[in-house]
């Protein structure tokens, strides 16, 4: 985990396997439960909101997320981004973002890179343009952690050792 500050590097790993939606649990009128593959979200009660949610059981976190935004559910949107932001295998170095965005004055640096749905939303590969500041690159790579498929993504200086950190991180 200290690698990736000793490397000057914002790094993730989260896992690859879908997250399904299996069961929708009301408890006494107070709060809707929907429990996932892996993990729980707790929402406020509204029948309205039972209804819609019970037919989306089996649907993947990520769907329910979009569906979420596109239907005004912000309240499970944002209860799913909090779970995103809690689920990783690893996360190290938002310190290194922080200090990139402040050297570029760029606030919206830290939304983009510490954003969830980036690295989802990328094939695996190096980049160094779209979001990535000139001067930087990030990485997408297929990693496996404990038998399980994962998702490796790091960003950083295109002078920092990338090829070291990930020897690094590999034989550990």
């Amino acid at each position: 985990e200290e690698s990736a500050k000793e490397f000057g590097l914002f790094c993730k790993i989260e896992k690859n396997q879908p997250n399904l939606f299996q069961e929708l649990v009301e408890v006494n009128n107070r709060y809707l439960i929907l429990a996932f593959d892996e993990g729980e979200i707790i929402l406020k009660y509204s029948d309205p909101v039972k209804r819609f949610l019970s037919n989306l059981v089996g649907t993947d976190i990520r769907t329910l997320k979009n569906i979420a935004s596109q239907v005004g559910l912000y309240e499970l949107r944002k209860k799913i981004e909090q779970f995103f932001s809690t689920s990783y295998i690893l996360k190290e170095g938002e310190s290194e973002v922080y200090a990139i965005a402040k050297e570029l004055n760029d606030e919206d640096l830290v939304k983009i890179i510490l954003s969830p749905e980036l690295s989802y939303n990328l094939r695996e590969g190096v980049y160094f343009d779209r979001f990535v500041p000139s001067g930087y690159m990030a990485l997408k790579h297929n990693a496996t952690v404990d038998n399980d498929e994962a998702t490796l993504f790091c960003f950083g200086k295109i002078q920092s050792d990338f090829e070291s950190f990930l020897k690094y991180s590999s034989s550990k």
